[in-house]
């Protein structure tokens, strides 16, 4: 999968299935956002989506996350098997 097919979170559009490819940023970013189960390879459902916030389901919860968060989470809306 190359880079052209990434992009940010917030550039997905409600109601997409997106795949976490990475998560960038702090440390201190990075954990946060592994607390709330956002990691690598797993899907994304976004189930809202207003210019600051973004509500989604991880893994059957839902995330309130603000618009900074989502600038950290690097996405693809297409899956491969390795």
């Amino acid at each position: 999968m190359s880079l052209k097919d990434s992009f940010i979170l917030s550039d997905s559009s409600q109601g997409s299935l997106v795949y976490v490819k990475e998560i960038i940023g702090e440390e201190k970013e990075k954990l946060y956002l592994s607390q709330l189960g956002l990691i690598p390879n797993v899907f994304i459902k976004v189930l809202s989506k207003q210019k600051d916030r973004m509500i989604i389901s991880v893994k059957n919860t839902r995330i309130a996350i603000d618009d900074q968060a989502q600038k950290n989470i690097i996405v693809t809306d297409e899956y491969k098997e390795k």
